[in-house]
């Protein structure tokens, strides 16, 4: 029995980690665990999978330290009051379905009130406690031991039929109708009168897994339908690990071209505020090749290159000047053409023009003087 029962242990970190890794190594020599959030897959739904372990656990054990009651985030609330504490989903999952928990107080921690306990885990109050103490710590892990197989023989009994239970016909029919939430709903109920039961657990996670990919291909659509890329990446790639197929494939390789084609539009913006024209011109080029109704987005890229070719202008005419101002008449006579080539109406660039030519002419030589004739 003792390999094949699964113990979920709960705790929080900056509570009682160190009591909770002691706890475990013990109980890993007898039972299966899931303890530590680290071995979730990233991508994956955490509520979606600590539901299924806790689900699937035989007992789930509340390992509760002296911070544990009124541990606060950083925003000063308590944790256990804010719905996404995974403290509260564990244990207040395993309470919902009738799971069997077991209270753990480990650092002379004391067991809350009821009147302590956010709504979702009151029920906790009433289990019976088990304290891990250092000095005793084998024989308390031996007695915490024994507790966790005599609940799980206990749990152990004759089959039932599934179809005399008052919620199993309906859920049973909402799941083969994809109903998902309706069906999730009368398991949960189905699940607390035949705890542990297989076949409900089975069905159970089923409605919760396709209940979860139904919000989250919802999720994805409002947000690519409102143009928040990021997000609609984010249900879809959860979508994917939990169920992958072509079409998920095809959205998510879409939605991540998209998530990149608004990135490349806000750095055109960003560029262009910082006059940072070659940048502007490679980026919407990267663009184009993207979307290519991305083209030139909002004109930014016209006004790079009109902006870079009156730079190019300035930097010519600045040479110009100083070819002129170093006597490189030739040379200069070379820019200011060039520079009337691309724009003939360029500053006073004809009147710099007709200089350079007029001083760089070569002098006529002189004339030898002629000797007097004689008379």
């Amino acid at each position: 029995m003792g390999s094949d029962t699964s113990v979920f242990v709960s705790y929080r970190r900056d509570d009682s980690k160190h009591a909770a890794g002691r706890l475990g190594e013990r109980l890993g020599e007898r039972f299966q665990l899931f303890m530590d959030i680290d071995s979730i897959r990233p991508g994956t739904d955490f509520t979606a999978v600590v539901r299924d372990a806790v689900d699937r656990a035989d007992v789930v054990l509340a390992v509760i330290g002296k911070d544990w009651l009124f541990a606060s985030s950083e925003s000063g609330a308590r944790r256990l009051d804010e719905p996404h504490d995974w403290v509260s989903l564990e244990v207040g999952t395993a309470l919902k379905d009738g799971t069997p928990v077991i209270p753990v107080l480990v650092d002379g921690a004391r067991m809350p009130d009821r009147g302590e306990l956010p709504a979702s885990l009151t029920d906790l109050a009433s289990r019976q406690a088990i304290s891990l103490d250092h000095e005793s710590f084998a024989a308390d892990c031996t007695r915490l031991i024994e507790t966790i197989e005599g609940l799980v023989g206990s749990q152990e009994s004759p089959d039932v039929d599934l179809w005399a239970d008052p919620d199993y016909p309906t859920a049973r029919s909402a799941l083969l109708q994809g109903q998902w939430a309706k069906a999730a709903e009368g398991l949960e109920r189905v699940l607390r009168r035949h705890p542990r039961h297989p076949q409900v657990q089975d069905q159970l996670a089923e409605a919760r897994r396709r209940q979860n990919l139904a919000d989250l291909d919802r999720r994805a659509r409002d947000a690519a339908a409102e143009g928040r890329w990021g997000v609609a990446v984010e249900a879809l790639e959860a979508i994917e690990a939990l169920q992958p197929s072509n079409d998920v494939a095809e959205r998510l390789a879409e939605a991540r071209r998209q998530q990149q084609v608004r990135s490349l539009q806000q750095d055109v913006r960003a560029l262009a505020q910082l006059g940072d024209w070659a940048a502007v011109i490679a980026a919407d080029s990267e663009l184009t090749s993207l979307d290519p109704r991305s083209t030139d987005f909002e004109g930014l890229a016209t006004r790079a290159r009109e902006q870079l070719f009156e730079d190019g202008l300035e930097a010519d005419y600045r040479r110009g000047l100083q070819q002129l101002d170093a006597g490189e008449w030739e040379a200069g006579e070379t820019t200011f053409a060039a520079l009337l080539a691309r724009r003939p109406d360029y500053r006073d660039c004809l009147e710099l023009l007709d200089v350079a030519r007029r001083r760089g002419a070569a002098p006529e030589p002189e004339q030898p003087e002629q000797p007097e004739q004689p008379e």
